[in-house]
């Protein structure tokens, strides 16, 4: 006998599990429904697929020939800048539904990566965390050291 409080609670619990939270932004990969604070957001086909690998591996840099077999399949693979294009479509709509937000980072020489907006100055801040112990580079605004000019003549 199956008692229905029962079967609402592991339903409930089911599509909390499938669900991924970053910040503002859900991605529910049981109904495959992207939203931000509860707003949905229209994607296409590849652009909820790349979301949905980076949710699935949150923090993590992803390189463009995971995404291309995520993607594909090693089906008729087009070139990795697809990708780029990809991401910049994504960028750009989930930009625009949390008001200028941005959850994609890239690392550069090596792909992409979800994070939390709240929590992306801190990580630059203590560096990559794919490779401990490495900084990544941040300009400085400061005058170079040790430099001198010579006026011309």
């Amino acid at each position: 006998m199956i008692y229905w409080k029962n079967l609402e609670d592991v339903m409930c619990q089911e599509q909390s599990e499938s669900a991924i939270r970053t910040g503002r932004l859900e991605v529910n990969l049981a109904t495959r429904v992207v939203s931000v604070d509860d707003q949905p957001v229209r994607l296409t086909g590849k652009e909820y697929g790349i979301l949905e690998l980076l949710c699935q591996r949150k923090g993590t840099t992803l390189t463009k020939e995971m995404f291309l077999n995520h993607l594909y399949e090693g089906m008729n693979e087009p070139g990795l800048k697809i990708i780029d294009v990809f991401v910049c479509k994504l960028r750009k709509k989930l930009a625009q539904a949390t008001g200028g937000k941005h959850y994609i980072e890239t690392v550069w020489g090596r792909g992409y990566a979800l994070r939390d907006p709240a929590g992306a100055v801190a990580e630059i801040a203590r560096g990559d965390p794919d490779h401990p112990g490495e900084k990544r580079f941040q300009p400085s605004h400061q005058p170079a050291r040790g430099l001198t000019t010579h006026p011309a003549g």
